[in-house]
C-alpha cells in the first residue's frame, strides 16, 4: 500500500492524502481503514509520550512510548525514533542498562541512526565502556560528519 510506505518513509501528510483517497476508491478496504487509524494512533501517541517526557514524568513517557511499539512492527524508522526517544528516558531515570538496550534497538532497526550512535556512546562512557564508546564517537562521526561535536567526541572522547 502506497500510503503506508510513504508514512514509513516519515511523510506523515502525504501518507494521510494517500490512504484517504485510496479510501475514495475502495471505501469497503478494513485494510485502508486500519493504516489510516495506526496513522493517527501513533502519531498521537508519540505526542502523548513526549508531553509526559517535558514534564518529566519519564516512565508514563515510557509507556506511551512502549504503546507505539505496538502498532506497527514494519514502520522501522518510526519504531528506530521510538526506541531513541525511550532510550532519553531511561537516560532521565539513570537507567543506563535499560538506556543501552533501547539504543541497540534503535540501531539494529536503522544502522545508520547517527545519533542514536552518539547517545549510546555517551551511555557507554557512563557505563565505563571506554572501548565501545570510542567505537560509537567514532561511528556517528563517519555516519553524519555535518555534526561538529560528533567529530570533537570522536577526537576527544571523555573516557
Amino acid at each position: 500500500m502506497r500510503g503506508r510506505i510513504i508514512f514509513y518513509n516519515g511523510n506523515e501528510v502525504l501518507a494521510r492524502k494517500q490512504l484517504t483517497n485510496a479510501l475514495e476508491l475502495d471505501p469497503d478496504s478494513a485494510e485502508i481503514r486500519k493504516a489510516i487509524k495506526n496513522i493517527k494512533l501513533s502519531t498521537e501517541l508519540k505526542e502523548k509520550a513526549s508531553e509526559f517526557f517535558k514534564k518529566q514524568e519519564f516512565s508514563a513517557a515510557i509507556d506511551k512510548f512502549a504503546e507505539c511499539l505496538e502498532l506497527d512492527e514494519l514502520n522501522v524508522t518510526f519504531n528506530s525514533t521510538i526506541y531513541f526517544n525511550m532510550a532519553l528516558a531511561f537516560q532521565k531515570q539513570k537507567k543506563n542498562e535499560d538506556s543501552l538496550k533501547c539504543l541497540n534497538k534503535a540501531i539494529q532497526l536503522n544502522p545508520k541512526y547517527a545519533k542514536a550512535y552518539f547517545k549510546r556512546a555517551e551511555i557507554h562512557q557512563q557505563l565505563s565502556n571506554p572501548e565501545e564508546s570510542l567505537q560509537d564517537y567514532q561511528m556517528a562521526a563517519q555516519l553524519d560528519p555535518s555534526k561538529i561535536h560528533y567529530q570533537f567526541a570522536y577526537l576527544f572522547p571523555i573516557v
